[in-house]
């Protein structure tokens, strides 16, 4: 999700990009499995960034759910804040990196995120 927020900021990148969907955490099946039928419209989704829970190579993420109150329990749990796709700060995806040193979440680790 990150590097889709990251494509849409990037000045070089081109603007005429129809529309970009995400799943919604929320309703994933697990987190190394999120889902094949929750799809929904990024610019719908409340994320969640600047949690503890890294991305899959161990990069701050941009955690997508279809309800605000998701989003907040996520971000309870897991810290963080939650924002809507046009508030994602540039720096938060277009920024330098600093890798987690704790692992992303593995299958059967919930955080937050509905089992």
């Amino acid at each position: 999700v990150r590097d889709a927020v990251a494509f849409t900021l990037s000045p070089e990148e081109p603007k005429d990009v129809a529309a970009i969907y995400v799943n919604d955490m929320e309703q994933a099946e697990t987190w190394a499995q999120p889902g094949t039928d929750n799809w929904i419209e990024a610019e719908m989704a409340w994320f969640v960034i600047g949690s503890t829970i890294s991305g899959g190579m161990g990069a701050p993420e941009t955690i997508p759910f279809g309800s605000e109150s998701g989003a907040l329990q996520f971000a309870e749990v897991n810290g963080g804040s939650v924002v809507r796709l046009k508030d994602i700060p540039e720096t938060y995806v277009l920024g330098s990196v600093e890798l987690s040193a704790a692992a992303p979440m593995t299958e059967g680790e919930h955080h937050g995120v509905r089992q």
